[in-house]
């Protein structure tokens, strides 16, 4: 059997080969093509989920409450928040990371640091909430590592969507195995993902 891969460039952040569809609708959507399990703990996958239900993100022990239409789409690379809660992450993140040099803007990332001269760096924890589950997030999924000196918060505003969507993109998703179970509409989470 043959699978269809599309193909879509990611200019900002360099490039995959291709996009893997897991919706349960279409002809090019994986789910519609074969009905087999399949493992792909040695690729990445880009996955586009139904929505679900975010509640909140915790910064440190700083919760942020969400209300939007929530999507995981590993075809997007920095989650996407809308703009009330980006800003309120973004200011939370700012006073967790007040004892650092603020950097420029590194593409859409407005939030960056200069790490040059320091040691070790604390990045504050960080973790999301849906209706019955807590994920913590890697720290490496919390930061965009723009070179050896500087990182930026891996979060974005989501203003160009009216209906206030919230992305889940998949640098947070990277350190995460997900689990989509399409036929009982659920997704689950456990540790141990790829951190590449």
């Amino acid at each position: 059997m043959s699978l269809t891969l599309l193909t879509r460039p990611f200019p900002d952040f360099g490039s995959v080969d291709g996009l893997l569809g897991a919706g349960q609708a279409g002809a090019l959507s994986l789910i519609s093509q074969t009905s087999s399990y399949k493992d792909f703990a040695r690729v990445s996958v880009i996955v586009f989920q139904d929505l679900i239900a975010l509640l909140g993100i915790t910064i440190g022990d700083q919760r942020i409450d969400i209300s939007s239409k929530t999507i995981m789409d590993s075809g997007t690379v920095i989650t996407r928040l809308p703009s009330t809660v980006y800003s309120a992450l973004r200011s939370t993140f700012m006073k967790f990371m007040s004892k650092y040099d603020r950097a420029s803007s590194a593409k859409l990332l407005d939030t960056c640091y200069k790490l040059k001269g320091y040691g070790n760096v604390t990045v504050p924890t960080m973790a999301i909430y849906f209706a019955k589950i807590k994920v913590d997030l890697d720290p490496s999924a919390v930061i965009w590592r723009v070179n050896d000196s500087q990182v930026c918060v891996a979060f974005a505003g989501n203003d160009d969507v009216p209906d206030k969507l919230t992305i889940i993109g998949n640098h947070q998703q990277r350190t995460l195995n997900v689990l989509f179970n399409i036929q009982d509409n659920k997704v689950e989470f456990g540790n141990g993902g790829c951190a590449n």
